[in-house]
């Protein structure tokens, strides 16, 4: 076996060579976010302690474009990314560059680190992220009034069986006070009285029937419940064969865009280089004194038989003006033979 499968020594082999690479990568990666975490915390620190004031600088504003090179917007970027989103979920997802940072932070520190766990952001273009985050914010918003309505309507519900059951307390004790106003009231014919255990079998047989019925409510009230559960556990399966089909659909509107983008791209490549041949030829033109100094005197000819015109056309006499006009003609036909001689 051994004198089948034999390895050079001191020769790294491509699989190595490729993993050693892809570690430096993943490095580079970590030092990056790292260092746009660092960033953000000395701007953060710099700006609330005023410190720019001891470099001799009137605001923050001032520094930052002056004295380290970013515009106003980009520093209160990283400032508000570090703010929304926490030092630890900022250093993660750092590696995402500032401007899909920004787009996480109308999340919770939790809910945009989930978010990054469950969506593929490293493929998604700023304007996807975007589109995306805004839909999820969308479809919460709505999720959550309806977690609200379901909630209202329980409580509704149940509010009203209280009232139904308080209703026939007050119906039983009323009940209880004719029973025994009738057992004291006098009468002229000899009647008989309802003895005590017809008396407390009565009211028993109401208290039953009562509470029979109100625990009939209290189980179609349950039952409404779990309705309402299950149409929310429904909306919520909905809701996420819904996100896939949109990132479906969302992966091959951006591939489309791409190839759109990248024709784009080749045209107007293209159309920089024909530009660039044709300001080269003017250039090539332009080295010519002789070519200079004739374009020089032919603009000011132009110029000067626009101004003739112009003094021409004031004149009201027409006679005046035919012969001008006659006197103008006769020169240039001088002036073209001149000019072919």
């Amino acid at each position: 076996m051994n004198d089948i499968i034999t390895f050079e020594n001191n020769t790294p082999t491509k699989r190595a060579e490729a993993e050693y690479l892809h570690y430096e990568i993943l490095r580079n990666g970590n030092d990056a976010a790292e260092a746009m975490c660092s960033l953000a915390m000395n701007l953060k620190k710099m700006r609330d302690e005023r410190l720019y004031e001891e470099l001799n600088f009137d605001s923050f504003e001032d520094y930052t474009e002056k004295a380290v090179g970013l515009k106003k917007s980009q520093a209160y970027d990283y400032i508000k990314a570090l703010e929304s989103l926490g030092e630890d979920v900022f250093r993660s997802t750092g590696r995402l560059g500032i401007t899909k940072v920004k787009v996480l932070c109308v999340f919770s520190p939790a809910q945009a680190e989930q978010f990054v766990q469950e969506n593929n952001v490293d493929e998604m273009t700023v304007k996807e992220l975007r589109a995306k985050v805004e839909e999820l914010t969308r479809q919460g918003e709505q999720l959550s009034l309806d977690l609200d309505n379901a909630k209202s309507l329980n409580d509704e519900e149940l509010q009203k069986l209280r009232d139904e059951i308080y209703d026939l307390e007050v119906a039983n004790e009323h009940l209880e006070e004719e029973n025994e106003a009738l057992k004291n009231q006098p009468t002229e014919v000899a009647v008989r009285e309802p003895s005590d255990a017809e008396i407390a079998e009565y009211s028993k047989n109401a208290v039953e029937t009562a509470t029979a019925e109100y625990e009939q409510k209290l189980k179609d009230a349950e039952k409404s419940r779990k309705s309402a559960e299950k149409q929310l556990k429904d909306a919520e399966k909905k809701h996420s064969e819904e996100l896939k089909k949109a990132k479906e659909d969302a992966l091959k509107t951006a591939r489309e865009e791409a190839s759109k983008e990248n024709s784009q791209l080749a045209n107007e490549i293209a159309k920089v280089k024909q530009h660039s041949a044709e300001l080269e030829k003017q250039l090539k033109l332009s080295a010519s004194p002789e070519i200079t100094r004739f374009s020089f005197y032919f603009e000011a000819v132009q110029n000067d038989v626009n101004k003739l015109l112009e003094a021409l056309s004031k004149i009201e006499d027409e006679n005046t003006v035919r012969k001008l006009k006659e006197n103008l003609c006769h020169f240039a036909d001088n002036m073209k033979g001149l000019f072919e001689k």
